[in-house]
C-alpha cells in the first residue's frame, strides 16, 4: 500500500510553560543542511514571554503559557521541528531584556523593533500588527488626541516601545511608571493616573476580562501603529532564517484564526483595527447607520415589552435577548462608538466653521446619537452583569464604598452629598453594591430642576437583622402610581431629563440577587427618597 500521509504528533506540555516537541518540517519549508543541524544542536529554544499581554502572551493559572504569540510558536513549531521552552515565572520585561543580553533567553515574542534594541536582538519578518488607543476613566473624551496628554498624568509600562514613543514625543510629560500594562490599567481606574496609552487588542482583553472597571478608549492614535516581530538573540542569524520560513506559510487566515481564539468580540484581527481606523467621512456615514438601526431596534424591545410584559415566560425571553445584546454587541460597539463620538466633536472643532447649517445640524445628531447609544450600552451591560453575574455573598462596609463612588464625582458636585449617619457593613457584594449606589447617586443630581442645587442626604436605619439605607434627594419628586414602574426596564419617571430607563432596574435587579429589598417614597416636586434594605453583618 502507497502511503503518502503527514505525520501530524499533537505536542504536549513537558513542563510549566514548555511547548510542543520536536515534529517533522514541514514539506512548504526547504530547510538546509545548516540549518537542519541548528534544529538539532539547540533545543530547546528558550522562549521569554511579556507576561499579562494578554491577548498576546500571559501565564495560564496552572503555570502554562497561552496567547496569540503561543499559538504562532506553536505553528512553527509543528512546521520546522523547532522545539520551544518558555521561561518560567513570568518575568516582566525589563529582566527578559537583562536575561536576553546574558545569553539566557535565545527568543522574545511581541516585540518591536527599534535601533535600542537592534544592539541585543536579530528580528523577523512582522507576524501581527499593534495599534495604540488612549485609555482613560470612562472613556474621557478631554484625551480624544495624543496632544491633550501632554499636561496629564499618563501610566505606562516601562521598556515598552509604546511607552517609548510617547515619552520621545513628549519628553515633559508627567508619566507613572509600571513593570506590566494591567497595572498601567488598574492605576487609571484607582485614579492615581489620568490616562493611559496602550495597544488595542490588549486593552479590549483587559476590558473584556474586567467588566466591572470604568475604563473607556478615548482615541486611537493611528501614528503609533507597531509590527509585532520575534526576536532573537544575534548570535543566532540562522534561527531568525528558519523563524521567516515558517512565519512566511502562516496565512491571514490563519492568523485572523488565532486572533479570534483569544478576543472576545467578533471584529478579529485586522478588521478590528481597520474599524477604528476608517477616515473621518465614513465615520460620520457609520454612525448615522448606527444610530438609525439602534433606534429601530429600540423601538422594537419597547414594543415588545408593552406587548409582552404581563407574561413571565415572554419577559424571561426578553432579559435572553438583552444577555445575547450585551455580549455579541456591547462589547463590539463601544471602542469604536467612542471613536464616533471623540472623531465627530474634533471634526465640529477642527472643521465646523467650513460646514453649513445643514453640516452643523448633522454633526449634532450624531454626537447625540451616539451618547444615547453609549449610556444604554454601558447600562444594559450592567443590567446583564446584574442578572447573570457569579458571585459570592460577603460582609461589605458601605461607607468605604459610598466613599469612592462620592470621589468619582467632579469636585463641584461632591457637597451636593451628605452623610447623616454612619454607614454600616452588611452582607452582599461590592461591585453590585457599588453600582446601585452609583444609579441612584446619578440620579439624585439628575433629576432636579435647574433652578435648585442638588441636595443630597444619606443615612441608615437598623430594622432587626437587617439595615435600610436611605438617599434623599430634593428633586422633581415621581407620582405615587409611577413609583412601582420605574423599577423595570426601560421606565423612566420624567421624559425631560434623559436616562436609559435602565438605572433603578439594576437596583432592583440587585437587590433580589443579594437577597435584599427596594423602594421609594415621593410626592411631586418633593424629592424623593429611595432605599434599599440588606441583611446586617453583625
Amino acid at each position: 500500500m502507497r502511503v503518502g500521509l503527514l505525520v501530524i504528533v499533537v505536542g504536549l506540555w513537558l513542563s510549566a510553560g514548555e511547548l510542543l516537541a520536536a515534529l517533522e518540517p514541514d514539506p512548504r519549508i526547504q530547510l538546509s543542511e545548516e540549518q537542519r543541524k541548528f534544529i538539532t544542536d539547540h533545543t530547546p529554544i528558550r522562549v521569554g514571554i511579556t507576561p499579562e499581554w494578554a491577548p498576546f502572551s500571559y501565564f495560564t493559572p496552572d503555570g502554562k503559557g497561552a496567547g496569540i504569540d503561543v499559538d504562532v510558536l506553536e505553528i512553527i513549531s509543528q512546521r520546522t521541528g523547532l522545539r520551544f521552552e518558555l521561561i518560567p515565572g513570568a518575568p516582566p520585561w525589563e529582566e527578559i531584556w537583562r536575561m536576553a543580553k546574558q545569553g539566557k533567553v535565545d527568543l522574545t515574542t511581541s516585540t518591536v523593533q527599534s535601533a535600542d534594541r537592534e544592539k541585543v536582538f536579530l528580528f523577523t519578518t512582522p507576524y501581527t500588527k499593534s495599534s495604540s488607543v488612549i485609555v482613560a476613566r470612562g472613556g474621557d473624551l478631554r484625551f480624544l488626541h495624543l496632544s491633550l496628554l501632554s499636561n496629564a498624568i499618563v501610566a505606562q509600562p516601562r521598556k515598552h516601545l509604546i511607552s517609548i514613543a510617547f515619552t520621545n514625543r513628549f519628553p515633559t510629560a508627567s508619566v507613572v511608571w509600571f513593570d506590566t500594562q494591567t497595572e498601567c490599567f488598574e492605576a487609571v481606574t484607582r485614579g492615581k493616573a489620568d490616562a493611559a496609552v496602550a495597544d488595542l487588542y490588549a486593552t479590549t482583553q483587559y476590558m473584556n476580562d474586567h467588566p466591572q472597571v470604568r475604563l473607556g478608549i478615548s482615541g486611537v492614535i493611528p501614528e503609533f501603529e507597531f509590527p509585532q516581530r520575534l526576536a532573537v538573540r544575534r548570535d543566532y542569524p540562522v534561527l531568525v532564517d528558519i523563524l521567516n520560513q515558517a512565519l512566511a506559510t502562516i496565512s491571514q487566515k490563519e492568523l485572523d484564526a488565532i486572533t479570534g481564539n483569544h478576543l472576545l468580540f467578533t471584529l478579529q484581527g485586522g478588521r478590528r483595527v481597520a474599524l477604528l481606523k476608517k477616515r473621518l467621512a465614513y465615520v460620520v456615514v457609520g454612525a448615522a447607520a448606527l444610530a438609525g438601526i439602534f433606534v429601530i431596534w429600540n423601538y422594537l424591545i419597547r414594543k415588545e415589552m408593552v406587548t409582552r410584559c404581563a407574561a413571565e415566560a415572554e419577559l424571561r425571553e426578553i432579559n435572553q435577548s438583552l444577555e445575547i445584546f450585551s455580549h455579541s454587541i456591547a462589547h463590539d460597539l463601544r471602542a469604536p462608538l467612542r471613536a464616533i463620538s471623540g472623531l465627530s466633536e474634533a471634526l465640529q472643532q477642527d472643521y465646523g466653521g467650513k460646514l453649513d447649517d445643514v453640516g452643523q445640524d448633522y454633526l449634532r445628531r450624531i454626537s447625540f446619537a451616539a451618547e444615547r447609544m453609549e449610556n444604554l450600552v454601558r447600562d444594559v451591560l450592567a443590567y446583564s452583569q446584574a442578572s447573570r453575574a457569579e458571585f459570592k455573598i460577603e460582609n461589605v462596609t458601605l461607607k468605604q464604598v459610598v466613599n469612592e463612588l462620592l470621589g468619582e464625582f467632579p469636585p463641584e458636585q461632591r457637597g451636593y452629598f451628605h452623610l447623616v449617619t454612619e454607614l454600616p457593613t452588611v452582607q452582599g457584594h461590592p461591585a453590585l453594591l457599588a453600582q446601585c449606589f452609583a444609579n441612584l447617586f446619578g440620579n439624585a443630581i439628575k433629576f432636579v430642576p435647574e433652578e435648585r442645587t442638588p441636595d443630597i442626604r444619606i443615612w441608615s436605619e437598623q430594622k432587626g437583622e437587617r439595615v435600610r439605607i436611605w438617599v434623599e434627594d430634593n428633586g422633581i419628586g415621581i407620582a405615587p402610581e409611577e413609583q412601582l414602574r420605574i423599577f423595570k426596564l426601560f421606565q423612566r419617571g420624567s421624559h425631560h431629563y434623559g436616562g436609559t430607563g435602565i438605572g433603578l432596574a439594576v437596583v432592583a435587579k440587585g437587590m433580589e440577587r443579594m437577597g435584599g429589598s427596594f423602594g421609594v417614597e415621593s410626592q411631586v416636586n418633593q424629592g424623593s427618597r429611595f432605599w434599599i434594605e440588606l441583611k446586617s453583618s453583625s
